[in-house]
């Protein structure tokens, strides 16, 4: 006799950076033990993995997490993880008055995109009276590529949609890498402003949080970054 198959319930979540609705469900237990065993090895690429394989078979294929934004991935297994596992997570948060971790219980649910005021998903940077360049976010496919924070070249070949003139749009996947180097080491400085403006801007996953600290100090800080949230 064929045992009963088990109904997994769904849910609709807003993707940060285009508005688009997105249906998924929990993460299962197989899903949930290869993320364990992921993280048992700790390797930062072998989890990072599991969170990838998690978010595109939990969202039915819809989404493809190499051509996601960092924080559409971020923020998308959050959701996932909310439903799976509960939607609050405990952590610690360093007092601002006594330097004192205090445990602190966070909701899941509440956690959002910090996106600056004013800032474009994109970002146009005109280079010359005819010459300029798209920004576009960082890619989870990207991410190995700007390892190195020291490497500017990678970084802004990373962030780079397309270049053009007068005339065309060259997207930057027709440009061999050797044109890339030296397009980008021929920029003018005041790109490289423009640029890290960009680069420090860009979105992160974020949730304020009031606590009281051992003194009686109420704290009100807000915790960004996907690392933050596991801390």
């Amino acid at each position: 006799m064929a045992l009963p198959k088990l109904e997994v319930p769904k849910y609709t979540m807003t993707l940060p950076s285009s508005g688009e609705l997105i249906e998924y469900r929990p993460f299962l237990v197989k899903e949930e033990k290869n993320l364990m065993i992921a993280q048992e090895t700790g390797q930062g690429d072998s989890v990072f993995n599991a969170l990838k394989d998690i978010v595109k078979a939990c969202t039915f294929n819809k989404l493809d997490p190499e051509n996601l934004a960092t924080y559409d991935l971020e923020y998308a297994f959050l959701q996932i993880r909310s439903k799976a596992v509960g939607e609050t997570i405990d952590l610690k948060i360093k007092c601002e008055e006594s330097g004192e971790l205090v445990p602190v219980t966070i909701n899941l649910e509440d956690v959002y995109v910090d996106k600056p005021e004013g800032r474009e998903e994109e970002k146009v940077i005109n280079i010359s009276s005819d010459i300029g360049m798209t920004l576009q976010p960082l890619k989870v496919s990207q991410v190995g590529t700007v390892s190195d924070a020291t490497d500017l070249t990678a970084t802004i070949k990373a962030l780079i949609k397309n270049i053009f003139d007068a005339d065309n749009v060259y997207p930057v996947e027709e440009s061999s890498d050797l044109e890339l180097t030296e397009f980008i080491e021929g920029l003018p400085h005041s790109c490289l402003t423009e640029i890290n403006d960009y680069l420090t801007s860009m979105p992160k996953i974020a949730l304020d949080v009031e606590f009281t600290g051992p003194t009686g100090h109420v704290n009100k800080q807000t915790i960004k970054g996907f690392q933050d949230f596991f801390a």
